[in-house]
């Protein structure tokens, strides 16, 4: 079936099981850089100017994962950016005052590195009642994990808080995802198969991880 004939609920299954299937390989075999949250929840988002956000990306990307050190020169950077060393010195000396970097020489007349800086990768809030949202855990049609209640269907994020009612108690805790190897979709709408996701729930109040699945019905609310 040709694409252009499709219903938008139709292509809307195809977008996002593109989407999935390009970032689960893209995880496994590509490298890349993470932002967290709380980048935007600190307000250095709000904050960063488009071009000091650029070389931070390039930083990120061409950076150690574990150790965050970059050893690109000034010159090699602003040959990649078609700009002059002095402006690649003002877009660092911005990234300094937002405290996402740190450049240093190691010895005498050497080059100088950059480290990449931690910051809060997300914001603690005290919630009440009245700042969740509360629903069914369900898994979708490709197999990404929602809250679904009579208003609402959004997808749950594994970085994201959730509370999941067991025994009539609210258990905190965090959703983990692994592959499992095996194929669950099929090829309606002209999609090729997709791996499979196994969900898990693990909390420090837990001996072990609970394995969410379609089988098993679980009520969830996560902070908004």
């Amino acid at each position: 079936m040709e694409k252009d004939k499709l219903r938008n609920k139709e292509k809307s299954i195809i977008f996002k099981n593109t989407y999935r299937k390009w970032k689960i390989n893209s995880l496994e075999y590509a490298g890349y850089f993470t932002i967290f949250q709380g980048f935007a929840e600190t307000g250095i988002l709000e904050k960063i100017s488009g071009n000091a956000l650029k070389l931070y990306i390039y930083l990120g990307i061409n950076s150690s994962n574990w150790e965050g050190v970059v050893w690109h020169s000034n010159k090699k950077i602003a040959s990649y950016f078609h700009k002059s060393e002095r402006t690649i010195r003002l877009w660092m000396k911005e990234l300094e005052n937002l405290n996402l970097i740190k450049r240093m020489q190691l010895e005498y007349n050497g080059n100088a590195y950059t480290y990449l800086m931690p910051y809060a990768s997300k914001l603690d809030r005290n919630f009440d009642k009245n700042d969740y949202i509360i629903g069914d855990l369900i898994i979708d049609e490709i197999g990404s994990l929602c809250i679904a209640n009579e208003t609402i269907q959004i997808p749950i994020t594994k970085a994201c808080n959730v509370e999941i009612l067991i025994s009539n108690e609210w258990i905190q805790g965090r959703i983990i995802s692994k592959r499992s190897g095996e194929s669950f979709y099929s090829k309606e709408f002209g999609l090729n198969s997709i791996h499979d996701i196994d969900y898990i729930f693990e909390s420090d109040r837990l001996n072990e991880g609970i394995k969410i699945d379609r089988s098993k019905n679980f009520n969830i609310r996560i902070p908004i």
